[in-house]
């Protein structure tokens, strides 16, 4: 069971999520602390942080490996498997990373529009928030 759940994360590709995770933060604090002209120390302690990051990654696969394998029954897995190996789950695993983006950033948009026509009147009932003296105990 556990060998079908490691297969089926292999096909999903989590390994290489797992590593552009860790490397999207790594690029990140890389930009953060100044890139090529980061002090000496910045750049060994991000050294520390990506060889950290890729010596825990078996554990952490393994974790994934436990979850499929208690989420999923052997007949799941298969079926999972079969459908992964196939040209469309193939073509699934290709694109649907390229589909979640795009759903992201559509989300990202809907946000910032929620957010910006809502905060006046949210900035509004805080400021009367503010506004109203605070409750006096009674003695």
């Amino acid at each position: 069971m556990r060998d079908k759940a490691r297969h089926y994360i292999e096909l999903m590709g989590l390994d290489k999520m797992t590593k552009s995770v860790a490397a999207a933060y790594v690029t990140s604090m890389y930009n953060m602390f100044g890139g090529d002209d980061m002090p000496t120390e910045a750049k060994a302690a991000l050294g520390t942080v990506e060889n950290a990051f890729h010596e825990s990654e078996p554990a952490l696969l393994e974790r994934f490996v436990d979850v499929y394998a208690s989420v999923f029954t052997e007949a799941d897995l298969d079926g999972l498997i079969a459908f992964h190996e196939s040209p469309i789950g193939r073509r699934v695993s290709e694109l649907g990373p390229v589909a979640q983006q795009k759903v992201m950033e559509e989300a990202d948009l809907w946000q910032a529009k929620v957010i910006k026509e809502t905060s006046p009147r949210v900035v509004e009932l805080m400021n009367e928030q503010q506004s109203q003296p605070e409750p006096q105990p009674q003695p």
